[in-house]
Order: structure tokens, then sequence, then C-alpha cells
């Protein structure tokens, strides 16, 4: 059904599946027409499928999605919004695709006195799942280094202990990983997870001292690079021009990683880049700037109606 090997356990330094080493090659994923917030209240199962067939077509293994903690109901887990989760899930499954499944999206108050509703929240959204074959891991939160001015940083990270201790609990099956927002903040809480996850959205020419940094912090733990990616959208390359930036910028930073892999023994697991399409609407309030929003809305390997951008191919022939 779907093709799938086994689920993905870790071994040493790797991501292991059936005995065999498994490498991830993914992409982030929102619909074009509803991205972030207006995804799961919309949601669609034809246009998943639709979706999920053209990831597919990229030759990438993995897609990575978002749980908002309000959008599923919070401490009371929203029936409907699990069908949704659910049905993406079985898609992905037939497609032959894992899923990285992101919790606590915009949840980011972690007080103690908010502890027991995160935690029934876990308990309602967890064990339907605990089985499901199309689950590569549970990522707790996305850039979860960021809450910690809100929080301080003890509170922050005593709270992602507690959180992934509830995640296990309920599900021995699959991995568990944090989203954290660079290199140099994703050494944090190497301790609790099954493989660090980071993002990397800077030049590419500074990768390597980055990363080479991590490494030497995380001995034996996998590491894969959750987000990366470049906008088509520039004010001084525009169209075609910014389009081309875009896919440079993407072969670069991968072939840095083939490299250093190679050379230093990077212990490299995969890449999931940011993202699937370019986005007709950018909902969040962080982006209300139009240069901002243009640039968000324009960091897809397709284009809003599905066509490949140059850095497709570059992403198919990573993936192949």
């Amino acid at each position: 059904l779907g093709g799938l090997p086994g689920r993905v356990q870790v071994a040493g330094d790797e991501l292991v599946a059936d005995g065999k080493p498994y490498r991830v090659a993914g992409v982030n994923y929102y619909p074009s027409a509803t991205p972030w917030t207006l995804f799961w209240p919309n949601y669609a199962p034809e246009q998943t499928a639709t979706d999920l067939a053209a990831a597919r077509q990229l030759g990438v293994n993995t897609v990575r999605i978002f749980v908002p903690y309000t959008d599923f109901g919070g401490a009371e887990v929203d029936p409907a919004m699990m069908a949704h989760l659910r049905d993406l899930l079985d898609q992905a499954y037939a497609q032959g695709l894992r899923v990285v499944v992101t919790l606590f999206d915009h949840r980011t108050d972690h007080a103690i006195a908010n502890w027991t509703e995160d935690e029934t929240h876990l308990a309602g959204l967890i064990p339907p799942l605990a089985w499901h074959p199309a689950i590569l891991a549970w990522d707790i939160k996305n850039e979860a280094d960021r809450d910690a001015p809100l929080n301080g940083k003890t509170l922050n990270e005593a709270w992602l202990r507690q959180m992934i201790a509830q995640v296990r609990s309920h599900d021995p099956n699959h991995l568990v990983t944090i989203g954290w927002s660079s290199p140099a903040a994703a050494g944090a809480l190497a301790d609790v997870v099954d493989y660090v996850t980071f993002h990397y959205y800077g030049a590419a020419a500074g990768y390597a001292e980055q990363v080479q940094k991590l490494v030497e912090s995380t001995p034996d733990k996998p590491l894969v690079l959750g987000e990366f990616g470049s906008s088509s959208w520039q004010w001084l390359r525009p169209g075609r021009l910014g389009e081309e930036s875009q896919a440079d910028y993407l072969s670069d930073l991968l072939q840095t990683q083939r490299l250093m892999t190679r050379q230093r023994g990077w212990p490299m697991a995969g890449e999931i880049v940011w993202t699937l399409y370019d986005f007709s609407e950018v909902p969040l309030a962080e982006f209300r700037l139009p240069w901002r929003k243009a640039q968000q809305a324009n960091m897809g390997l397709l284009r809003s109606n599905g066509s490949w951008k140059p850095a497709a191919e570059i992403i198919a022939s990573n993936s192949r």
C-alpha cells in the first residue's frame, strides 16, 4: 500500500528503514490558495490529492505540515480537524510519502499554567495516529527558539522537554524532533530528540561554517535541514531572472551540503525545502509590508498554477 518501507528509526548518526539508510528528500507543504492559517479551516481532500501528486512528481519522499493548536481545538481536539489530518496522512501513504507533523503551531505562551491544556491537546491528537504508517516524525514546535524571548530560555526548554515526554508516552513508534530556526540554535536539547532539525535561509557561502559547528556540538545525531529556500521575487532580478537566482541558491546550498557530507563526514540525513507552491495570498500579520509579502508569496518550487519553476528541477535532480 503506497510502497513505503518499514517505519524510520535511528541507527547511530543515520536514519534507517528496513535496515537500510533512509535519506529525507522533502518539501514543506501548504496549498497555493490556502497557506498558513487558511489551510485547515478550508481543507479540501481533492486539493490535497492534487498537491501530493505534484510533490511526488518532484521525486520527494517526505512532506512537512503544520498543526495549529487553536485550529485543532486546543485542549479539546476537534474531531473534524482530526478527520482532515487523517485524510492527509492516508493520502500521503497512498502516494508513497512520509509526513513530518509539526505540532503547536502558533502556540507561543509556555507558562506552566498552560501545560495541562497542552498535555490534554496531545492526549487527544497523538494516540489515534500513533500507528499511522505515513508519519516519519513529530516535530514538537516550529522554530522553538523564537519563543524564548517571551518565555525565557529555561522555561522554554522545560516546556519542550515535557511535551516530548508526553508525545513519547502516547506514541512509542515514531521519531521526535524540534525544528530550530538556525544551526546555532539547534544544539539545544539534542539529548531528547531522535534527530536534530535546523532551518537555514542565509547566504550559501556561510552554510558550511555554521553547520560544522553544529556537527561538532551534536556528535552521533542525524541532522536534517528542515527548511531552506529563496524567493523568486527580488528587487533587482524580476521575473525569470528572479526564478533563476532562486534555483542557483538552492543548487549552491545543496552542492555544499553534499560536498561537506563527503569531505567532513557530516551526518546529514536529508533536507526539506520551503516550499511546494507560490502562494496567492499571505495571511500572516508579520508579512504585512508589501515587499515582505511578495517575498513570502514567491518561495515555491511551483508557480501558483502548478507549473515548474527552475528551482523545481534542482529539487527533482537532488531527489534523484
